[in-house]
């Protein structure tokens, strides 16, 4: 379990990853919390609950769901207060929705596939910013950012919420200062994937 360098950059897609990614949705699982676990891709998440052991107890969004489906998969996961919840950034349950958990589980970053738009994009900002970092950190790198962010205040709706979110990539690390304020504030601290376990476990006993 674990690498060097914990990423869900696409050259680390290896089945390594995909191991990891299954044993974190076990985590959650076995430690008995109401949970979200967000992933960069519905193929990620697929190839990770094709692998969980306990894949038969979590819920998992699929794409093209109706809304009718989406009503559904609210109203199951707020019945149980130790369900799991599998979803992707930027899906239909990432955004506009309440869910409340205990645990956040956001794995990789959502940067935007390079697709000919997003190469039209980083290109025109460069040239009016003058600067290709500048254009990459405004164009790519914010926006990616702070869907995680949404994504993971799906759990916190409400000034009486609490939750414990982990930001799993090691890419977030140089990222922090461009979290929003009142996230960044909240920022206990940076930890291992391999030392995962330690912090929900020390959750689990937070919420017992």
């Amino acid at each position: 379990m674990g690498q060097n360098l914990w990423t869900t950059k696409f050259e680390r897609r290896d089945e390594t990853l995909i191991n990891d990614m299954a044993w974190a949705v076990d985590l959650a699982v076995k430690r008995g919390l109401k949970a979200l676990i967000f992933f960069p891709s519905f193929e990620l998440l697929e190839r990770a609950l094709g692998r969980a052991s306990r894949a038969e107890e979590v819920i998992a969004e699929a794409p093209g769901l109706s809304q009718e489906d989406v009503e559904r998969i609210i109203a199951e996961y707020a019945e149980d207060s130790r369900k799991v919840l599998l979803s992707v950034y930027n899906g239909r349950l990432a955004e506009g929705v309440d869910l409340s958990a205990n645990l956040v589980i956001c794995l990789g970053i959502p940067f935007a596939p390079p697709t000919v738009r997003q190469r039209a994009l980083l290109k025109r900002l460069s040239e009016v910013l003058g600067d290709e970092r500048r254009a990459r950190i405004y164009g790519q790198i914010i926006p990616a950012v702070w869907s995680a962010i949404q994504a993971a205040g799906r759990a916190i709706r409400g000034p009486e919420d609490r939750a414990t979110v982990f930001l799993v990539d090691d890419r977030y690390r140089p990222l922090l200062r461009l979290l929003p304020k009142w996230f960044g504030e909240r920022i206990a601290g940076t930890l291992k994937f391999e030392d995962l376990a330690i912090a929900v476990e020390r959750e689990v006993r937070g919420v017992a």
